[in-house]
């Protein structure tokens, strides 16, 4: 019972969510995060973004061709830009 009073009390960056059963508390640890959004510049015009086509190569690993939006330069890469990534 001491357990669950403490974990009840917690204070400022700590919340308390339940498994998925609903029984056991789980405490949970926020702190923030820095969101960046990664782009591509095209290698041929050097104007362009690179942007992906809608295909997938499935190789391994996976690779993403990509077009340049202002040139047509066609590129594959193991990511699908832009995409979001956390610093």
């Amino acid at each position: 019972m001491k357990y669950l009073k403490a974990l009840l009390n917690l204070r400022n960056n700590y919340s308390v969510s339940y498994n998925i059963f609903g029984d056991i508390p789980m405490p949970e640890n926020k702190q923030p995060a820095n969101v960046v959004k990664k782009d591509y510049t095209c290698d041929e015009c050097g104007k362009g973004h690179m942007r992906p086509t809608g295909m997938t190569l499935t190789s391994h690993p996976v690779q993403y061709p990509h077009e340049c939006n202002n040139c047509g330069n066609y590129q594959t890469f193991y990511v699908n830009y832009p995409y979001i990534d956390f610093e």
